[in-house]
């Protein structure tokens, strides 16, 4: 499921981003925080920055999020809670 991009927002280019800058944009609770994590995840296999980035943002608060968008989560990344991850964040 997905929600249409909010008006005059840009889509960030999050495929040119930095990992800090990523980072910063899932930790801001904007709504392109998804995007951005999404992102970090894919990179994180082959990235241990990526990795260690997911793990301080998995010990942020998100309940911005809501529920059916972290079950959506923790299915992309193959776990059933942010600890159980991996690779291990």
């Amino acid at each position: 499921m997905t929600a249409p991009p909010p008006p005059n927002l840009p889509v960030p280019p999050v495929k040119q981003m930095t990992n800090e800058d990523l980072t910063d944009l899932a930790a801001s609770g904007g709504p392109y925080r998804g995007k951005a994590v999404f992102e970090l995840v894919d990179r994180a296999h082959s990235d241990d920055d990526a990795a260690a980035r997911l793990g301080q943002l998995s010990r942020l608060t998100f309940e911005a999020l809501g529920h059916s968008e972290q079950a959506d989560f923790l299915t992309y990344v193959q776990a059933e809670r942010i600890e159980d991850a991996y690779p291990n964040i």
